[in-house]
């Protein structure tokens, strides 16, 4: 019931495209190897530290009313990704390899 309605309301969204992606579904359900698994589990765990990082950025911009725009904000993270010391403590810390 709710997949049909929701199906239904799709195209009646402006400036909404509906496509075919039956294949790329499958694919992202499909069994995985031991490699992409490991793989999905540091990208997890990336992720997850990234996440702090932002979050700490975040806190600090708000805690002390800093007047920043979303672009800046972005560019410090981004900077924090290119952050070699950062990486490499991520790495032993979490025993994965950041270049992949």
């Amino acid at each position: 019931a709710f997949t049909e309605a929701f199906g239904a309301a799709l195209p009646g969204l402006p400036g909404l495209q509906v496509v075919e992606c039956k294949e790329e579904l499958a694919m992202l359900l499909a069994a995985k190897e031991e490699v992409e698994l490991e793989l999905v589990r540091t990208s997890a765990l990336c992720a997850h530290n990234m996440q702090s990082v932002f979050l700490k950025k975040l806190e600090d911009t708000i805690d002390g009313c800093i007047n920043t725009t979303n672009r800046k904000l972005c560019e410090e993270l981004e900077q924090q990704l290119d952050n070699q010391d950062l990486m490499r403590s991520w790495e032993s810390k979490l025993d994965v390899d950041t270049s992949e």
